[in-house]
């Protein structure tokens, strides 16, 4: 792997991840309603409790 394609590799997934964020920013930000319209809500309980752990 060449440096040049590390960079690029390393850039596109910082650029993925503050896609990512902006759009939890911007979903978060929508009244409850539209939230729960879109599985919102279920969607994020699933990737905050990905791993085993007991829900509250």
């Amino acid at each position: 792997m060449s440096l040049l394609s590390t960079v690029r590799l390393f850039h596109d997934r910082l650029r993925r991840r503050h896609r990512q964020a902006q759009t939890i920013l911007f979903v978060s930000s929508l009244p409850a309603e539209i939230q729960k319209d879109i599985g919102w809500p279920d969607m994020h309980e699933r990737s905050v409790y990905s791993d085993k752990r007991t829900r509250p």
